[in-house]
């Protein structure tokens, strides 16, 4: 598996002026990175809770999306271990 992390907020406010300030930062988990970026873009723009509900149903793909109050939401299936 592979991940896509991108600053999606500055790549997409440079290249096509879309401001969503309710979201930091969209993580995309998936075997193709092209995809990962793909999706990516899509959650940013749909936003949190339409965003995370497109990937809830897509098979063998995860997202973590860190919101304008630094919480994170996650897919269903995307398990994360906190260490502390």
């Amino acid at each position: 598996m592979k991940s896509m992390t991108r600053n999606i907020q500055t790549s997409l406010i440079r290249e096509r002026g879309i401001r969503r300030p309710e979201q930091r930062n969209v993580t995309i988990v998936c075997p193709d990175a092209e995809l990962a970026d793909a999706l990516a873009g899509a959650v940013f723009i749909l936003g949190e809770k339409e965003g995370i509900a497109m990937i809830d149903q897509l098979n063998g793909i995860e997202c973590l999306l860190v919101n304008e109050k630094d919480e994170l939401r996650t897919s269903k299936k995307l398990k994360l271990n906190y260490y502390t």
